[in-house]
């Protein structure tokens, strides 16, 4: 009986310790299980961030090459007609009209002239249609020689301010490139101080004349800083009266060779 007792016990011993070993290795399944959950999950978060954080630096690489560019085609349009204002001069044949006046007494003369021209759209904001105007502020010398080899001389001295519209302009602006080659037209005022040397008893007079510079041209631009221009100009102009002519006249056509110079 007493043998029987201690299997009886024995036995429940061995029992108790296989169900408890049991729920441990249950238990611990369980908890490696909720590992490789937690590891899934964790990686799949991981994977989650890099993908963000890749796409995030893929876009931040996308909006730089796009600033690059943007900064590059501002820069590339700065760059276009980027001027100011050019120093200018002039020379050429000037052919006198008027009779009784210049062109009655006087033979073709030669002018020589200088100043500026000044791009309005670098200082103050135009519409884009006169984005192309500028002004030009000249100052000119012009001798004109007495006709049948007399000795007389007639001298012109004027101020001129001349808008000018640089017609082509107008459309290299809107394609965005310099303009090698290009035509324009002027319009301005000019004043004139007129005097005479060795000149049937003119060399004790002078006078002034007033009126308008009309022309038109070509230009080309060698580089950025210096261009050509050739020109064809009609000056109609109103004389104040002098003693010995009371009628007399001037105005003239002038063919001008220019050269600008770019100083900012």
């Amino acid at each position: 009986m007493k043998n029987y007792l201690k299997f009886l016990l024995v036995l429940s011993l061995v029992f108790s310790f296989a169900f408890l070993f049991a729920q441990e290795e249950t238990s611990g399944d369980e908890k490696f299980q909720q590992l490789l959950e937690e590891e899934d999950v964790g990686t799949e978060a991981v994977e989650e961030a890099t993908v963000e954080e890749e796409g995030g630096f893929l876009d931040k690489i996308t909006d730089i090459a796009e600033e690059g560019e943007e900064e590059a085609i501002v820069e590339e349009v700065a760059d276009v007609d980027t001027w100011g204002i050019k120093a200018y001069v002039n020379v050429g044949a000037v052919e006198p009209w008027g009779d009784p006046g210049t062109g009655q007494f006087f033979d073709m003369g030669f002018h020589f002239g200088g100043g500026a021209i000044v791009k309005l759209s670098s200082f103050v904001d135009l519409p884009a249609v006169l984005d192309p105007l500028n002004v030009e502020g000249v100052v000119s010398y012009t001798s004109f020689a007495q006709k049948d080899d007399g000795d007389g001389t007639a001298t012109v001295i004027g101020v001129g301010i001349t808008p000018r519209y640089d017609v082509s302009d107008l459309v290299f602006d809107a394609l965005g490139v310099e303009p090698v080659v290009g035509i324009f037209g002027l319009l301005g005022l000019r004043y004139n101080y007129h005097s005479w040397d060795s000149f049937l008893g003119l060399e004790d007079e002078s006078a002034s004349s007033f009126g308008l510079d009309i022309g038109a041209g070509v230009k080309y631009n060698i580089n950025e800083s210096v261009g050509l221009d050739l020109r064809f100009t009609q000056g109609l102009y109103g004389m104040t009266e002098i003693d010995t002519y009371d009628d007399y006249d001037h105005s003239e056509n002038g063919f001008l060779l220019g050269v600008t110079f770019k100083i900012q």
